[in-house]
């Protein structure tokens, strides 16, 4: 089965819808008809990481970047959120995109991200402090 963050429909509870959606392609089978930026973060409580993705399939691997831990038990939920927001903002610079370009998808794989409330609330957090991005969410436990 293929990681939460790869699962991310954009349609959940915890999403952001977004007014310029890139369309679909009946006969792509579900898959936007033009490239869109997916990122994805592991976030564990002594280190993460964060993969940038590009295409249509999302098969090609744009970028990584490293970052510290992301537990919100240990760093509080706004310190989480500003910690994810440099990561992804560093796997953008390195695949040489600018920083505005909309990602269609943020997966969040949090330790401690162990219930929907918990879920809900670290989603919002992030909402709260990084307005006007355009991302959709999709933010799940570790494993």
């Amino acid at each position: 089965m293929p990681p939460a963050w790869l699962l991310c429909s954009g349609r959940g509870d915890h999403t952001i819808p977004t007014d310029n959606a890139p369309p679909s392609d009946p006969s792509s089978h579900g898959h936007m008809s033009f490239p869109f930026l997916l990122c994805g973060v592991e976030g564990g409580a002594t280190r993460s990481s964060c993969a940038l993705f590009e295409g249509p399939a999302m098969k090609e691997l744009s970028a990584v970047s490293d970052g510290p831990a992301t537990n919100h038990h240990h760093s509080g939920m706004e310190e989480v959120c500003r910690r994810i927001r440099a990561m992804v903002a560093e796997a953008m610079n390195r695949a040489g995109r600018k920083e505005g370009e909309r990602i269609r998808c943020l997966g969040l794989s949090l330790s401690g991200c162990d219930s929907e409330e918990i879920n809900k609330r670290m989603t919002d957090t992030f909402m709260k402090m990084f307005p006007g991005k355009g991302y959709n969410y999709c933010t799940t436990r570790s494993t």
